[in-house]
């Protein structure tokens, strides 16, 4: 009986459930960045926390939490996507949509 890796083991995931575990990944890092940057405790309930108003960021910080998630995403976050009104939320939705859908796409998304 030879024990499958991790990555047999993945590939087997249907794509729904893959996508979850993708989301999950993606809603880790991104928490995880902003909090470190920010120096904040961030738990379910501080997913709508705008950034600006509620965590205490500026505009610099917003530039670069979004360079760092261009950088570890290997992905590039459109300028006209962030605002002040940015919430944690709402940089989860950002990479998970660029991931994985055209980004023509987004734009609208987030459009008021």
């Amino acid at each position: 009986f030879k024990q499958k890796t991790a990555y047999e083991i993945g590939v087997r995931l249907v794509g729904s459930e893959m996508c979850i575990r993708d989301r999950q990944n993606i809603q880790l890092r991104v928490v995880n960045l902003v909090a470190e940057k920010l120096d904040v405790y961030i738990d379910h309930s501080g997913m709508t926390q705008k950034l600006i108003y509620d965590l205490g960021a500026d505009s610099i910080d917003l530039i670069e939490i979004t360079m760092e998630l261009e950088r570890q995403f290997g992905i590039d976050v459109p300028d006209e996507l962030i605002n002040r009104e940015m919430a944690v939320k709402d940089f989860i939705t950002i990479v998970d949509k660029l991931l994985h859908e055209k980004p023509t796409k987004l734009v609208h998304l987030f459009q008021k």
